[in-house]
């Protein structure tokens, strides 16, 4: 389904249970959030940054996911915290009024 909906060069397999994204073929806004943090970015990762990742998701049998999904969503809010602590722009991100 996948294959179909993204095309069969986006999505990469590594065996019978890796399933993977070819990031040269395919934007991701939590991908790109995570570089624009790993170059010093802020008001760049701040932009990007729109809150939990993939609330609502959910993946039966998928305890590893599950797990790595709750990990990201704890760290992903203290770098974007740290991002804004870190700009010229905090105070505009948090009140735009």
């Amino acid at each position: 389904m996948l294959r179909r909906a993204l095309g069969p060069e986006v999505v990469v397999t590594r065996g019978p249970e890796e399933i993977g994204v070819d990031s040269s073929r395919l934007w991701c806004d939590a991908a790109a959030f995570q570089e624009a943090i790993e170059r010093g970015g802020p008001p760049e990762a701040l932009e990007l940054y729109g809150g939990d990742l993939l609330t609502g998701s959910y993946l039966s049998d998928g305890l590893p996911f599950e797990r790595w999904l709750q990990a990201t969503r704890t760290k992903t809010p203290s770098a974007a915290l740290k991002a804004a602590s870190a700009s010229p722009t905090f105070a505009y991100h948090l009140c735009p009024e």
